[in-house]
């Protein structure tokens, strides 16, 4: 599991370091399984790797199990090897909830250290989405390691943060063209035609126009890097013909007029080439080309242990993570600098006297005027690239977007509420741990407890795939509980609940043996033997207050815990083991941790996992949110195993004894906090 290490900045002179939690929202990112992965007919999983070999066609390889939230920001990771494109404008868009795709080009190398931040579209059910996209036959590319991060951010009150994101590259070293100037009649190789047509003096190349078919000038040792992607600027003077640019073998724009231009290329090869055709006259000139890398996407923290007051063009009111009126934000992380240098910082900042945003390397302390790659905003959070010095180019389109918003609620409220209608809480286990369980014995286990006004068939908790399909808890219009499966009747619990008050409620099922049992409060509540049999768990997704699939028969309550259980291993599970593990769970109380203990201690042949909604010892979630943790010794599963909140409808609300720390609300203390550019 990657570790990600920020530095918060905390107040002026002093800042504190330590590891960020992380949340992997992806399930068999290494392909060791197929599930619950859907593939697109040109897209094959086996042997630990996903292939797409194109076909011709538009395809989509995707999950749409993942719970994401509308606008928020994600880490995504994805190895990427054995490229091999036909076009260069074929690529594999990465998008997520359907928002802007980022588009991976052939040449560009990915692993797991190399994240890119992809922000959620409008529509979250959609998942994480790989499209090939203007792919020919025989187009080839191979992808693992996939993963979607959620960063659980723990921001103070004084630190807010940005995101930069987009399809940006920045020069990844010098220019690797030599004698691009044509100072001196070497380093480059007139080959074809009758004769060649080139020549090279006077601080040019020059074409007369007398070769009879398409002439090169090629550079004689081959600068260019096979499957790279290169900035090539080049000046030419025509007065006939066309003159073409090759990378390898890969053909540029033919170029028709006298100008200064600029392109991006994909490298089929090594060789630096530009080709005139039969008919050209003109000459070639200051010719540059740039490996070009990753542009600066990261998350960008606000500066504020830097005194801006003396920088250069400082107004009046500058100072720590202050200059010209606004606040400068810092890259997490360094990058190529655009010019062939060291890695550096990238700041998000103004400049002074123009009023426009940048994304620039470089710091205001030293220099107002960026002379390195940088992004000029143009309207909105979008910013264009901008060419401030010739040879010094960033490229592509970057956004500026909100960053971490801290969820917190109070100490004093330690559960979550939902209203149903509107709010809903979805626990996610992973796919393979349901259904390495559900032929065998296991239990649900939640603690909760009910509000008025619910009406009937009202869902306590669903683990369907879609209406009456899997299992449910549910409570009728006189407040009686039961419990139901696929393909039986319910189960009444024959109970009456006491509004306000906590309860434990539990369902043991031994599918082999077609036996369910129900307890309540610690006592056994109803038993079914040598029933119907027991549709299996096909869904991973817990929720809570509502239908899993559609939202409706909505249950206004309010939960403290909820617990996956694997009782494979369990010596005997009869009626009085299932009594002893309810009672040890109703006299543990209302923390969730605690009640998870006492479950390990009843029987340590128990395994499994639970969310702690009101935990007291484990801090807070933020970006909705939940880590599932592991019944065995509490540890976080910071993989498959989350829990997510909906923004509206859930609250944090008083549980039982209270003084338990609260996890979500719906509040958002950053949200909106930044200046309209970049909401």
């Amino acid at each position: 599991m990657k570790r990600v290490f920020l530095i918060y900045l905390l107040m002026a002179g002093f800042c504190l370091a330590g590891p960020n939690k992380v949340l992997d929202l992806v399930l068999s990112g290494d392909f060791s399984s197929s599930d619950p992965w859907t593939e697109g007919a040109e897209f094959t999983i086996a042997a630990g790797v996903v292939n797409w070999l194109g076909a011709g066609t538009d395809t989509t390889l995707a999950q749409s199990t993942i719970l994401l939230v509308d606008g928020n920001t994600y880490e995504v990771y994805v190895t990427v090897t054995n490229t091999d494109f036909a076009a260069s404008d074929t690529y594999m868009g990465i998008q997520l909830g359907g928002g802007t795709a980022f588009q991976l080009m052939e040449n560009q190398t990915f692993d797991v250290t190399t994240p890119l931040y992809l922000v959620c579209g409008s529509s979250p059910s959609s998942g994480l989405e790989f499209t090939a996209v203007n792919g020919t036959a025989g187009d080839d590319m191979t992808l693992d390691d996939i993963a979607v991060i959620v960063e659980q951010f723990k921001p103070s009150s004084n630190v807010d943060s940005v995101y930069v994101s987009g399809n940006i590259r920045v020069p990844a070293g010098t220019d690797v063209a030599v004698n691009g100037t044509f100072d001196a009649d070497t380093d480059w190789t007139k080959t074809n035609g009758t004769p060649s047509g080139w020549s090279i003096g006077s601080g040019v190349a020059t074409c007369d126009g007398n070769q009879s078919v398409d002439s090169d000038i090629v550079a004689t040792a081959a600068p260019l890097t096979d499957k790279k992607t290169y900035l090539l600027t080049y000046t030419i003077t025509r007065s006939a013909g066309t003159l073409t640019p090759v990378v390898g073998t890969a053909l540029g724009t033919a170029r028709s007029t006298s100008d200064t231009f600029s392109e991006i290329l994909t490298t089929n090869g090594t060789a630096l080439t530009f080709r005139a055709d039969s008919a050209f006259v003109g000459t070639l000139d200051d010719v540059m080309a740039f490996e070009l890398t990753t542009g600066p996407i990261d998350e960008y923290l606000h500066d504020i242990g830097t005194d801006f007051s003396g920088a250069p063009g400082a107004i009046a009111g500058d100072g720590f993570g202050i200059y010209n009126g606004e606040r400068v934000y810092i890259s997490v992380g360094t990058h190529a600098d655009g010019i062939g240098g060291v890695d550096v910082n990238y700041y998000v900042r103004q400049r002074v006297g123009n009023n426009s945003w940048y994304v620039t390397a470089t710091n205001p302390l030293t220099q107002d005027i960026p002379l390195n790659a940088r992004w000029l905003s143009q309207g909105g959070s979008t910013l264009v690239d901008d060419y401030p010095v010739a040879g010094v180019i960033s490229t592509g389109i970057a956004t500026v977007t909100n960053g971490p918003t801290d969820h917190t609620i109070a100490s004093s409220s330690p559960a979550l509420e939902t209203d149903g209608t509107a709010g809903r809480v979805f626990l996610n286990g992973a796919f393979d741990t349901a259904n390495d369980i559900r032929e065998t014995q296991w239990a649900l286990v939640s603690i909760f407890k009910p509000l008025p006004d619910n009406d009937n068939t009202d869902r306590l908790i669903s683990f369907e795939t879609s209406d009456g399909v899997g299992y449910y808890w549910s409570q009728t219009a006189t407040n009686t509980f039961n419990a139901t499966w696929t393909g039986t009747t319910a189960v009444d619990l024959d109970f009456t609940a006491s509004e306000n008050n906590v309860h434990s409620l539990m369902n043991v099922s031994d599918i082999a043996a077609n036996d369910s049992w129900f307890t309540v409060d610690g006592q056994l509540a109803d038993s079914q033997t040598d029933a119907a049999t027991l549709d299996a768990v096909d869904t991973v997704k817990f929720v809570l207050g509502s239908r899993a699939d559609t939202g409706a028969d909505f249950y206004n309550g309010v939960y403290a815990g909820q617990y996956q259980l694997d009782l494979t291993s369990v010596v005997t599970v009869d009626t009085a083991w299932i009594t002893g593990l309810a009672q040890a769970i109703n006299s543990a109380g209302t923390e969730a941790t605690a009640i998870a203990n006492a479950i390990f201690n009843y029987d340590n042949n128990i395994a499994g996992f639970y969310w702690p909604l009101n935990e007291l010892d484990f801090g807070d979630a933020s970006d909705y949110y939940l880590l599932a943790r592991d019944i065995t010794d509490n540890t976080e599963q910071t993989s498959s195993f989350y829990g997510l909140v909906s923004p509206a409808g859930v609250t944090g609300t008083s549980i039982g004894g209270g003084g338990y720390r609260g996890r979500i609300n719906d509040g958002g203390r950053y949200q909106g906090t930044y200046r309209p550019r970049y909401n």
